[in-house]
């Protein structure tokens, strides 16, 4: 992306002379005369001798840095003190002396004008402004060194306008040789400005952040090259060219790297273009930083492999630091390209590590899947890159074979983070919105907030009913805890009771504010006093019915034993219903309705039985009940529910193609944004995504729900689950992934939503035997009543073909199942 552009150093004029001369040479005319005839480039020179400029066929610019303030400056008879002006992209160098006697300096840079390249490389490498001091001795040479090192970030005056500001410039102590309190750090204040605009006629509206932070699991060899090591980041296509080569396009290199305990890393970026040699200071650093606690968090890795990330110790471990950034600017063309090729997957960005001593012998390859830029919203993200050993390498310099393999076999792996400044699906940014964002946002990245991170916004409807549940819970929980620990008076358990009054209060409030302020509407203290009277009768006897809820229990809380009963109960219904005895599971039915208690509703364990059975149209009217009058099985498996029973009505009723699954993929991508903690709704995303390889989908969603640390449980406690009735098998995975979408798989077999579970089946059921393939794929096909084919089953005398599949199973689990229940 960026192309090396020489350009010589220039004598320093005034600005008054400078541009005299530049408004000379536009104006001066070419003419051949009799007597003296002058090529272009003598004219040229002779037009403008006095200021020593190059001539190039380019229209060049100038931006011009004066100084006008330095304080805290070193004071040392013995020593000179000079500013350095740097940029090493483009070969410019220029040094004067501090000198109080005479008018402060002034530097000029010359820049090409309407060229990408340099903007690039304006973009890439700050201008860097060094303090040097220079000992005079008598006897010996003069000794220059490096006291203070700043940079000033020149990329906002690339517009089509002229540009003119001050800029405060601080010059760090480039080691701590020169940290003390006589010297400090240096405040310089720049009067920077350019007398015509620098991109003509250029638009920016894109910019694109990359930073290699760190390489871990690395071998011994490697890890003592760690003086010597780079790494560069290109494209490479993915189709042979016609010499069966894959041809490579550079992008841009890491130069610095050192060996370090992971903890005691800084977490600052520095620019890789001035950052040279290991050597580092606070005047090479960026805006942009990364967390050590947060150091292993949000990785997109290398699909299917397991770097082991909880067995790194960031307080003992070592790993090689890079924490270099790179920025470049794009306009609209090469943001075109940049979408075109992640869309195309034509190319693959890959990252190699190599010894600058011998930059042709790779050591490490990793390849980097871009497809998360093209999903909405998405504009950063880091990738944990898995880097693997190219071959056997030899050093030509110690001509040793490096072993570049991990002597206890852990995956080598980088981490990379790319940012764009604004997501390439979202229209990109003006000319106008890319100057508002100047300076502040593009000295760094900050991803931007998708919807998945956005608070879920409920309407006044919904936080009113929750309040109400907090309250009521509230009650429940008072009332229980009075009889359970038989409590006769406050002092009895005051300090419980003084925290639950206090919560007791700020919930009342709540429903003040959602409901009794709205129905009845005050303006003044006695109005609002009356209208506490109201409250205090509504919730008294509020109260009072949940009170008595309780009257002529033997037992608050259901033990055990109790709950054991009732779930036996309704597995023994579920097994009675499926063998077809249907007249003794209604007296199972008789004694499960006199179960019926406050903590358990009955009708929650039926609704789940109807969602098993696909009675969608009796577990359809289960939903429409109020909320106070149904079992509560979560907001999220409420809403879960909810999406399930839209879908197979929409999947039966359908006229249009895929029509349902629109419908489906929309609900579960909005459902996302309100649970965006809840591992199983990702999971099945991203096998819906896979089913139709849509890649930038699957990339999004495998970096949420690798990263959601909570584990997949389904806390609430239920009866036997039909499929435990037709398929008794527990199924064993090996690989990481498989074992996670099995648990997502179970927590849907629980709650009857055959139909997702059998999405995320298709993605694991190729680690299964031939055996429990069949066990899986007819009890799905049973459960969702689909027709069942007669499979061929071999035995010792041969092939033969079995009925049903429903009776084999049944005949297998069932029975069993209803033996071993009934004994309670």
């Amino acid at each position: 992306m960026t192309t090396p552009f020489k350009i010589k150093m220039v004598s320093i004029l005034s600005d008054k002379d400078l541009y005299r001369n530049v408004r000379t040479l536009k104006r001066k005319p070419f003419r051949r005369t009799k007597t003296k005839n002058y090529s272009d480039t003598d004219l040229m020179r002779k037009t403008i001798s006095q200021a020593s400029l190059s001539f190039e066929a380019y229209q060049r610019v100038y931006m011009y840095l004066q100084l006008q303030e330095i304080t805290n400056l070193p004071q040392d008879e013995n020593k000179k003190y000079y500013l350095s002006i740097r940029h090493n992209k483009t070969n410019f160098n220029d040094t004067r002396e501090i000198d109080d006697t005479k008018l402060f300096n002034s530097f000029a840079i010359p820049i090409e004008q309407y060229n990408m390249d340099i903007a690039n490389s304006f973009s890439d490498e700050p201008l860097a402004i060094i303090l040097k001091e220079i000992l005079v001795q008598a006897n010996a040479d003069a000794i220059e060194k490096t006291i203070a090192q700043g940079q000033i970030d020149l990329i906002h005056f690339f517009t089509n306008k002229r540009s003119i500001c001050n800029a405060e410039v601080l010059l760090y102590p480039s080691s701590t040789e020169y940290i003390n309190l006589e010297m400090g750090t240096c405040k310089t204040l720049w009067h920077v400005y350019s007398l015509l605009p620098i991109m003509k006629d250029e638009d920016f509206n894109n910019m694109i952040f990359i930073t290699t932070e760190s390489i871990y699991n690395a071998s011994s060899d490697i890890m003592n090259l760690s003086d010597d090591l780079a790494v560069s980041i290109s494209f490479r296509s993915k189709i042979p060219n016609a010499y069966n080569e894959l041809e490579t396009y550079p992008i841009c290199t890491f130069d610095s790297m050192k060996r370090s305990i992971i903890c005691e890393q800084d977490v600052k970026y520095n620019w890789a273009s001035i950052t040279k040699n290991g050597k580092r200071n606070l005047g090479q650093m960026t805006d942009c930083c990364m967390s050590i606690h947060k150091l292993f968090d949000d990785l997109l890795c290398t699909e299917n492999v397991d770097f082991g990330l909880e067995s790194i110790s960031v307080s003992k471990d070592e790993a090689l630091i890079c924490n270099l950034l790179r920025r470049y600017v794009l306009n609209e063309k090469l943001t075109k390209i940049l979408e075109d090729v992640i869309a195309f997957n034509e190319q693959e960005l890959i990252i190699e590590v190599y010894q600058r001593s011998d930059p042709h012998i790779i050591l490490l390859r990793g390849i980097i899947d871009l497809s998360i830029f093209l999903y909405p919203y998405v504009n950063s993200c880091r990738f944990a890159v898995q880097l693997v050993p190219v071959e056997n390498p030899i050093s030509s310099v110690a001509e040793n074979v490096i072993n570049a393999y991990h002597e206890t076999g852990k995956v080598t792996f980088a981490i990379v983070n790319i940012c764009i400044l604004q997501p390439i699906t979202e229209s990109q940014l003006s000319r106008k919105s890319f100057k508002e964002r100047i300076p502040e946002e593009l000295k760094t990245c900050i991803p931007e907030k998708l919807p998945t991170d956005t608070v879920f916004v409920k309407d006044k409807a919904d936080i009113c009913e929750e309040n109400y549940k907090d309250f009521d819970k509230q009650i429940t929980t008072l009332v229980e805890y009075i009889i359970r620990k038989e409590i006769q008076t406050i002092d009895d358990s005051k300090g419980f009771l003084c925290c639950q009054r206090k919560n007791l209060i700020q919930n009342i409030m709540k429903l003040i504010s959602c409901d009794f302020n709205v129905r009845v509407p005050t303006k003044n203290t006695i109005e609002f006093a009356n209208l506490m009277t109201f409250v205090y009768k509504e919730l008294e006897q509020r109260c009072y019915e949940i009170t008595q809820r309780y009257k002529g229990s033997e037992s608050v809380l259901l033990d055990e034993a109790q709950v054991d009963k009732l779930n036996s109960f309704m597995s023994i219904i579920k097994v009675l219903t499926e063998v077809g005895e249907d007249d003794l599971a209604n007296i199972y039915k008789e004694k499960l309705k006199k179960l019926e208690t406050v903590e358990y509703h009955v009708q929650g364990y039926t609704f789940l039985f109807n969602m098993e059975k696909q009675n969608f149209e009796a577990a359809r009217e289960y939903m429409k009940k109020p909320w106070d009058k149904k079992f509560e099985f979560g907001d999220y498996y409420d809403g879960l529910f909810e999406i399930y029973l839209n879908y197979v009505e929409k999947l039966k009723a359908e006229t249009v193609y895929n029509e349902a699954f629109q419908c489906l993929l929309q609900a579960l991508e909005d459902y996302s944004k309100r649970f965006p903690k809840e591992p199983s709704i990702w999971i099945l995303l991203y096998c819906l995504y896979n089913k139709y390889e849509y890649l930038p989908g699957m990339s999004f969603t495998r970096l949420k729900f690798e990263n959601i640390t909570k584990d997949l449980v389904f806390e609430l406690k239920i009866p036997l689950t039909l499929w435990n009735i037709y398929c008794k098998q527990n199924l064993e995975f090996t690989s990481q992934r498989s074992i996670q979408f099995y648990k997502a798989i179970q927590e849907f077999l629980k709650l009857g939503l055959f139909l997702f579970a059998q999405i995320i089946f298709a993605e694991v059921l190729d680690e299964c035997t031939e055996t429990e393939k069949y066990c899986v794929e007819t009890t799905l096909k049973i459960l969702l009543k689909e027709p069942t084919d007669i499979y061929p089953k071999r035995s010792s005398q041969g092939l033969h073909t079995v009925g049903t599949s429903r009776g084999i199973l049944l005949f297998f689990n069932s029975m069993f199942l209803l033996k071993k229940k009934c004994k309670t």
